[in-house]
């Protein structure tokens, strides 16, 4: 009898521990699935609206944009789902904790998106800063540099456009400029 009353009293401790976790594990996934059964009707309405509205065509038209309407019902899908993941890990106690380690990681890898993006616009915006202060070509000029012949139309921070004799734009990263040997042929007419 004493060892049914002490696995009884044992079960029922155990029982009285586990019960709040329990109870917000519950509550937890009741919340992501709410979240992302009410994602995807509102997605489906709002696609199923803006259909409607021909809403992909005004946008094509405007703006050459493609499948707005799939790419906007997405997004706010999305949002709902990131708002229920936010809900239920704010009723776990989470979500100070998740939004500190999930801001960083948006902010680690908007960090790295910008420096794989600018890898190549920061060494042609020096050159071109260069060359804008060495005043050595200008626009009109007629110069050759490594077998491409033409007038400089344009002379930007970034990048060098020269028309050639067919009437063709060259378009020149300001750093080829900056590290090529450049023959001046004719300077402005």
């Amino acid at each position: 009898m004493s060892l049914i009353n002490r696995t009884i009293n044992d079960t029922d401790s155990f029982i009285r521990v586990i019960n709040p976790y329990l109870n917000k594990i519950i509550v937890f996934l009741l919340i992501i699935f709410t979240g992302i059964i009410i994602g995807k009707i509102l997605g489906r309405i709002v696609r199923k609206f803006l259909k409607e509205l021909d809403f992909d065509v005004f946008i094509k038209k405007s703006f050459n944009f493609k499948h707005a309407t799939n790419k906007i019902s997405s997004l706010i899908s999305w949002i709902i789902y990131v708002a229920a993941l936010l809900v239920a890990l704010n009723n776990v106690g989470l979500t100070t904790t998740v939004f500190n380690v999930l801001f960083s990681v948006v902010i680690i890898t908007v960090a790295i998106s910008l420096l794989i993006g600018l890898k190549d616009l920061i060494p042609n915006f020096i050159a071109g800063l260069s060359l804008k202060k060495d005043d050595k070509l200008k626009e009109g000029f007629f110069i050759e540099v490594d077998g491409s012949k033409g007038k400089i139309i344009s002379l930007g921070f970034v990048e060098t456009i020269l028309k050639n004799s067919k009437g063709e734009e060259i378009i020149l990263p300001n750093y080829f400029l900056k590290n090529n040997r450049v023959k001046i042929i004719k300077r402005k007419e």
